[in-house]
């Protein structure tokens, strides 16, 4: 059916578009709204309607829309509709989403990494987003007690119209007000309404194109899925591991290089939500980078005094910036690590530094980690060869649930110690700035990181490599 205006927006003004924005599937042009004059009657004139077709379609792929809620008067910019860019394709790793929710508190997407995310980009202005709403608290009841999370992005413009009819249609997830379809959320990810993203739990967008029975059928399949995979093996997701390349010296003009390509990335960004996400992962990436090498303490000094210049440039993103400026400063090798004080799985309070004088293979993981199930074969392996050793395996989990730890421990044979920091954002986590699962840190028997992140065989290797510097460690003596 072909797209059509909602009753209410014949509210008595005059409507008029561009002739850019009559052509079908246009993507230039504006529509203004001009208060001043009132039309006689219940409907807008003829010609506009039928003129606003193609604006209707194209916002909601047929259905109705109440352009007064949409835009409380004033103009509406075609261009600033997109199309979705290849980043946001199933299969890839879904951007960030940092905004405040409607009672005003900031939050972001990646707080929800290890549940299975149905994203939904709504609006009350919306005839087709309204049609949603039944399946969205069917999902509501339907997945309580699971790890599956709806969360919203609401383009009202009027924070009232959200509150009242999430309230009347029971709808109580949490949700980003981004004001407008052309808020910073929307315009970085969507160009038509409803749009429904399904991520799994690691932000990996399997759809992007289901609505009703559909959404809900994609997401039992995904549960399903979850239920039969084999336990201890990798999922699609899962990555080859690394060969073993210990950190070297970074050479001076190398890493200027690093800073100015940094520098000429960090330019782009124009807003707040730009640096958040854009940037945010354009220094990811830079700091990930430098935890493969051997930094000396000026080239420490001098990427610490570049990120003071940044918050400077971006004070909005504070927290971002000196999270890390701290991993660089803290979590590089040749660090002493910071230290983890909490309660193992039985409850019992211990420490990291509790463990000095051991080789420490510390692993940031979860069940529901794909990559993370990958590593249980080379992790028995390691308790196995280096049962007599100054050898240490230790855990940080980020399970919702404690049985859920506790059976796999069982089940796969991971007798070694853990913290259980109940999510992907508790507080070791938070503190050790990971955002990726597995992570993993091996430090010698001083405490101090000698390296970071690397898988598989490649972990054995590096305890080999420790072992041979440190021969007081091996079989105990």
């Amino acid at each position: 059916m072909r797209g059509r205006l909602g009753k209410r927006a014949a509210w008595g003004g005059t409507l008029m578009m561009t002739l850019a924005a009559c052509s079908a599937r246009t993507e230039t042009g504006s529509v203004s709204i001009d208060r001043s004059s009132e039309p006689a009657g219940d409907s807008l004139p003829q010609a506009v309607e039928s003129a606003l077709g193609d604006f209707v379609d194209l916002f909601t792929g047929g259905g109705t829309i109440d352009l007064e809620a949409l835009t409380a008067g004033g103009t509406i910019d075609l261009d600033a509709l997109k199309h979705p860019p290849e980043s946001l394709l199933p299969g890839k790793v879904a951007p960030n989403i940092v905004g405040e929710d409607t009672d005003g508190v900031e939050f972001e997407l990646e707080d929800y990494r290890g549940n299975i995310v149905v994203l939904i980009f709504s609006g009350e202005w919306c005839g087709p987003c309204r049609e949603e709403y039944p399946y969205q608290r069917q999902m509501l009841e339907r997945y309580d007690g699971t790890n599956v999370v709806l969360l919203g992005v609401n383009s009202d413009p009027k924070l009232e119209t959200i509150q009242e009819a999430k309230e009347r249609e029971g709808l109580h997830y949490r949700t980003w007000w981004d004001k407008s379809p052309f808020g910073p959320i929307n315009r970085a990810w969507v160009s038509s309404w409803p749009s429904i993203y399904i991520l799994d739990e690691e932000g990996i967008i399997l759809h992007d194109d289901k609505r009703g029975e559909e959404i809900i059928k994609a997401v039992d399949e995904l549960l399903e899925t979850r239920r039969t995979q084999p336990p201890g093996q990798p999922d699609s997701a899962a990555e080859s591991a690394d060969p073993f390349v210990p950190p070297a010296e970074l050479a001076d003009a190398e890493l200027d290089r690093r800073l100015a390509s940094l520098d000429s990335l960090l330019l782009i960004p124009m807003n707040a939500y730009d640096i958040h996400d854009k940037g945010r992962n354009h220094i990811r990436t830079f700091t990930r980078s430098l935890q493969k090498t051997l930094l000396t303490p000026v080239q420490t000094e001098r990427v610490a005094g570049y990120m003071d210049e940044l918050l400077e440039r971006h004070p909005e993103a504070r927290r971002m910036i000196t999270r890390q400026q701290f991993l660089v400063e803290n979590l590089t090798p040749g660090k002493v690590s910071p230290n983890i004080a909490g309660k193992d799985l039985d409850g019992v309070e211990f420490e990291l530094a509790d463990y000095r004088g051991n080789i420490v293979v510390l692993f940031f993981t979860g069940e529901w980690c794909g990559p993370c199930r990958a590593e249980y074969p080379h992790q028995r392996q390691m308790l196995e060869r280096h049962e007599d050793d100054d050898v240490v395996l230790l855990g940080v989990n980020s399970d919702g649930e404690l049985e859920r730890v506790l059976e796999a421990k069982e089940r796969e044979g991971l007798h070694y110690r853990t913290w259980w920091d109940e999510s992907t954002r508790g507080p070791i986590a938070q503190s050790w700035i990971v955002w990726s699962w597995p992570t993993t840190y091996i430090l010698d028997a001083d405490g101090v990181i000698r390296y970071v992140d690397l898988r598989g065989d490649a972990i054995l290797q590096g305890v080999n490599e420790l072992l041979a510097e440190e021969p007081r460690l091996v079989g105990g003596r």
